[in-house]
């Protein structure tokens, strides 16, 4: 899925990816140098495998915003990645990020010359983990 400008409003969406190689694959991609808008994902689940970078990625110059409410990341080297360049700010509330499922981190907010982007909330921003088919929500994760 590729953002490129303007307010897009995702709610109840399911993102899957599969990487197979050296993939450069992302679940969700805001890619278009210089433009803008705010990106609002609500009531969704991110799950990636194999050879993905992250399950939302923004970057190079994309200047929006991020806005997350009830969302679930799980796998890939990174769950939810936001550089600096990616965007003048990201907000999380009710995410949740399965505990040992990414290759690096669960999330990753790059400082780019000095810069970085700018959290303007971050509420019950959680581990989670699986019993069967349950979701079972941990520890609280640390604002940046």
């Amino acid at each position: 899925m590729r953002c490129v400008s303007g307010n897009i409003n995702l709610t109840w969406v399911y993102v899957t990816a599969t990487g197979v190689g050296s993939d450069h694959a992302d679940g969700l991609q805001c890619y278009s140098p210089g433009s803008t808008g705010t990106v609002t994902v609500k009531n969704s689940t991110f799950k990636m495998a194999g050879a993905t970078t992250a399950g939302y990625f923004s970057a190079d110059n994309w200047q929006g915003s991020h806005v997350f409410e009830n969302v679930l990341f799980e796998g890939g080297n990174h769950g939810l990645r936001i550089p600096a360049d990616g965007g003048s700010s990201v907000s999380l509330k009710n995410v949740y990020f399965v505990r040992g499922s990414f290759r690096y981190g669960a999330y990753l907010f790059d400082a780019v010359n000095g810069r970085r982007i700018n959290i303007e909330q971050w509420e019950n921003v959680r581990w989670a983990s699986w019993r069967g088919d349950e979701l079972v929500l941990g520890d609280l994760i640390k604002q940046p």
